[in-house]
């Protein structure tokens, strides 16, 4: 049931500037901006300094732009349409990225990251932790600043070499899906998002409670790893006490952050809750009444990887009142081999919790058939008619939580299916497609593993590789896909375009063989999104 919000006229106000900074109105003023931009973040910019002499700001007839976009922040130069966005976008560094600036991601240990793929694998030196420092701490951490300069410099962090790893060998790294590294979005970019005092989103990996074992999982991540790893003696005592306190739920020891999550929710435009087991964390229902209280959850997408195994109606509840819901479901395989997998759950089971979410989100029963069951009524349903919506390589954009609400849905709810490509699937894939686009019409997603190093699908040899790329690509299993809502026409040019990335992968070190799976999916083009055009805008 919804609950009945009022906002407090009391609430705090939260603000994306210092209350010293006048708003720009000469080009004195844009001095004093750039003089300030200098200072918070220890970078020189200026946006018109080699700009022609006819797009220069003259100080004549400045105007401020539309509100929702800068909040009356800052005028605009009085430039013929689109001249501006042209100078700024010009001036972002083809390697930026808008994570360190917009996001927060806390990992069970405790530690902030700017994402879930910096330093993946990797060691790196925190300047604050849960729960002994509070979310704002973690948000403004001296070695986030630092990668935030290094990103205005135009340089590559080492530690985000998960993405220039994928970028080097074609594949459309997390940093590109987020406005293409901010220069969809210049203006915002320069005047809103690189000046943010609070994240936009938060990613909480709240700890390691988690009732699988699955095998690409580890104790960092499970506490039934933990367990299993305790028990037998593999951990040593150092990584054993560090492992124990994830286990243990932080967020709420600290009682500043739920203040501070309350001063920030006017500005927080999504919140991501990851495992352990997300649905099982006591704090994420705290999390979700809190923002519920605040009255400003009609602006919020949450967005979940489960592993399908829990169902609750308390959570749907608490969901009723967000602007969107989104589940990635965690299903790498089918049957028996899920079972293994994703050992203690159950594919069965899970299958089952999927349906009964479905059933509470749309409660017209044939609306619900029709959308799992006939592709044409899914397409219809979700893609509005527009015959672009299943082209690969364009973001796609679900109807609106209003058209959703309107068209009879409890919360406006996106299913998707998440398998995570290793080793262990790598083989099945076309087995697994068979499976969800028979049964199911729901988006599949696919993620490569990055980590356990053993567990990714480079390790192995390309005789095998080479059988899988051709059982995927077999003419009869692409026009099988071709005739489900899953589009897998093969490219024109697949033979060139393969033999193009089979040169690029002799001049790689085969840790960086994940060309091939840009080999296996992009020939037959697998209609996946990997994040929503809404959660792509500023």
């Amino acid at each position: 049931m919804k609950t009945d919000t009022r906002k407090d006229s009391t609430r705090l106000e939260v603000t994306n500037l210092k209350d010293d900074l006048k708003v720009p109105e000469s080009p004195e003023d844009w001095i004093e901006y750039y003089s300030y931009v200098k200072k918070t973040l220890d970078v020189d910019i200026d946006f018109f300094i080699d700009a022609s002499d006819d797009v220069v700001i003259s100080g004549k007839e400045l105007e401020l732009v539309d509100s929702n976009l800068w909040d009356k922040k800052f005028p605009r130069p009085n430039l013929e349409p689109g001249v501006l966005d042209k100078i700024l976008k010009e001036k972002i560094p083809d390697t930026f990225c808008l994570y360190p600036f917009r996001y927060l991601n806390i990992d069970p240990d405790g530690r902030g990251r700017p994402c879930c793929k910096y330093a993946v694998g990797e060691s790196w030196k925190e300047d604050a932790r849960l729960p002994n420092d509070n979310i704002k701490d973690l948000f403004n951490q001296q070695y986030i600043k630092n990668l935030k300069k290094e990103f205005l410099e135009g340089k590559k962090p080492k530690a985000c070499k998960a993405c220039w790893d994928e970028e080097d060998v074609g594949m459309m790294s997390m940093r590109q899906m987020d406005q293409y590294g901010g220069k969809d979005n210049p203006t915002t970019t320069w005047f809103k998002n690189i000046l943010l005092e609070s994240p936009t989103r938060i990613d909480f990996k709240l700890s390691s409670i988690c009732n699988g074992k699955c095998r690409i999982c580890s104790a960092f991540l499970s506490t039934k790893w933990l367990q299993e790893e305790e028990d037998i003696g593999l951990l040593g005592e150092e990584v054993l006490k560090s492992y124990r306190l994830n286990a243990k739920e932080k967020f709420i020891t600290n009682p500043e952050n739920i203040e501070i999550l309350k001063h920030w929710a006017p500005t927080i435009q999504e919140i991501n809750f990851f495992g352990g087991e997300p649905l099982l964390q006591s704090e994420h229902n705290l999390i979700l009444k809190t923002m519920v209280e605040t009255g400003y959850t009609e602006n919020i997408v949450l967005y979940y990887n489960t592993n399908g195994s829990i169902y609750d109606e308390k959570i749907c509840n608490y969901w009723e009142n967000f602007k969107k819901v989104e589940l990635n479901y965690s299903i790498d395989d089918i049957g028996e081999r899920f079972n293994y997998q994703r050992y203690p759950a159950n594919y069965n089971d899970v299958m089952d919790n999927i349906k009964k979410y479905y059933k509470y989100t749309i409660p017209n029963e044939r609306m619900l058939e029709r959308i799992i069951g006939s592709k044409k009524y899914f397409y219809r349903f979700f893609s509005g008619g527009n015959s672009d919506w299943l082209d690969e390589g364009k973001y796609r954009e679900y109807p609106s939580a209003e058209i959703l609400r309107g068209r009879g849905f409890k919360i406006p709810m996106i299913n998707r299916i998440y398998v995570t490509v290793s080793l262990f699937n790598i083989f099945y894939l076309d087995e697994i497609l068979r499976e969800h686009t028979t049964k199911w019409n729901m988006i599949l997603q696919f993620n490569p593993v990055h980590f356990p190093y053993y567990y990714a699908i480079n390790i192995l040899p390309n005789r095998l590789k080479d059988i899988i790329k051709k059982k995927l690509t077999e003419p009869t299993f692409v026009e099988e896909m071709s005739n489900k809502y899953i589009k897998c026409d093969p490219v024109d040019d697949v033979n060139e375009e393969i033999q193009v990335l089979q040169d690029e992968i002799a001049t790689l070190r085969e840790e960086l063989l994940y060309t091939q799976i840009r080999e296996i999916i992009n020939p037959i083009k697998l209609q996946s999104i990997v994040l929503s055009q809404e959660r792509m805008t500023a």
